[in-house]
């Protein structure tokens, strides 16, 4: 099951063993990727993996691998999967000796699917999420993108969101966003760890957010929401689904600034501090007003229900948000411990206004330390 160069090939047919042969079949129904769109796929436990302080595997049932994608014109980067290989098989000795035993390789990602059933009974698949991570870091494009995107304005990806796994509907998005000549590798740590936690990976996806820092703060913050908002109608043009409309947003440094701009009803204010005068009162022209309304003036956006920064200008670490935002920001800006927190899952949490520097959140009341 594995070429010359020791990579893993899924194919289809009778496979001859030291005694009696097998028929192979393939089920990747379970995986959401097209098996042709990879370029090559590695089992994980080839790989050893350095700069992570923890390689997070579920035992179980099965291999993990790492399913690596095609270089192409728009991302010079290659994106990968993980996934699990199990192997069910049908029959025992008796029609292994006379050639007639069949086998079913299926392919399972274990973001969404991390057991199986086997004669009834339900049974865990071996994962290695670390491993897919470390896999992904391990091109050098990556660790330019801070530098490269700041000084020049170009970078190996186009600023956008990207996020670590197909969509998933059931599953409130988090999204990262980093800050001044920086990028999403710098996260890597906290991904790692929080995709460690199965009740986290089960409630959230995980979303990174790449721009270039070198941009005005007004500029970066209307183009953040533009693609927010842009994101959230391809996938719920209805707006039917809660988990995408409870989203997080998570920033450092500057990208603390850009997260809190999809939270707060500016109005004018920024204008007034800077000008002394309203918008209105200032004499421009219609496109210039036009220009300065959407980089200066901002309204919450209502899909955006919880928000946390690290180290941005205006204060250490802040979150706002409700219910279990409110408790995944509190987590991931605390250093306690999971069991220490679940219990604020149920918990009403007061419905306070927060007002800072003279900015009201329109959506969600907050706690700040």
């Amino acid at each position: 099951m594995t070429n010359a160069k020791g990579n893993l090939v899924f194919k289809t047919g009778i496979r001859k063993l030291p005694f009696g042969n097998i028929d192979l079949t393939l089920d990747a129904g379970n995986f959401p990727v097209k098996l042709d769109l990879f370029e090559k796929i590695v089992a994980a436990d080839r790989l050893d993996i350095y700069g992570l302080s923890k390689r997070n595997r579920d035992a179980g049932l099965g291999v993990p691998f790492i399913a690596q994608g095609k270089k192409t014109s728009e991302l010079s980067i290659k994106r990968s999967s993980p996934g699990t290989l199990f192997m069910r098989i049908e029959g025992g000795i008796q029609n292994l000796e006379t050639g007639s035993l069949k086998g079913n390789l299926e392919l399972y990602a274990p973001f969404d699917r991390t057991r199986v059933k086997i004669e009834g009974k339900s049974v865990p698949l071996e994962s290695d999420l670390s491993a897919q991570l470390a896999y992904n870091l391990n091109q050098p494009d990556f660790w330019m993108l801070d530098i490269a995107g700041f000084f020049s304005g170009k970078s190996a990806i186009p600023t956008g969101l990207y996020l670590t796994k197909p969509f998933n509907p059931k599953q409130i998005p988090v999204i990262f966003v980093h800050g001044t000549a920086s990028s999403p590798v710098w996260w890597a740590e906290m991904a790692n760890t929080l995709t460690a936690d199965p009740i986290l990976r089960k409630r959230y996806q995980f979303w990174f957010y790449f721009y270039d820092s070198g941009k005005t703060i007004g500029l970066s913050a209307h183009q953040f929401r533009e693609i927010l908002t842009s994101k959230v109608d391809e996938l719920d043009p209805e707006g039917r689904n809660s988990a995408l409309r409870n989203m997080v947003v998570i920033g450092h440094s500057q990208g603390g600034l850009l997260t809190k701009l999809t939270v707060v009803d500016t109005g004018d204010k920024i204008i007034r501090d800077v000008t002394g005068k309203g918008l209105e009162e200032l004499d421009l022209t219609p496109e210039q007003r036009k220009i300065i309304r959407n980089r200066a003036i901002f309204e919450a956006l209502p899909f955006v229900r919880g928000w946390c920064s690290f180290q941005h200008p205006t204060e250490a670490v802040s979150w706002r948000g409700t219910g279990s935002e409110i408790w995944f920001a509190d987590w991931c800006s605390c250093p306690l411990t999971l069991s220490n927190r679940r219990s604020s899952w149920e918990k009403p949490w007061p419905q306070q206004r927060y007002r800072r520097n003279g900015v009201t959140p329109k959506t969600a009341p907050a706690l700040t330390a």
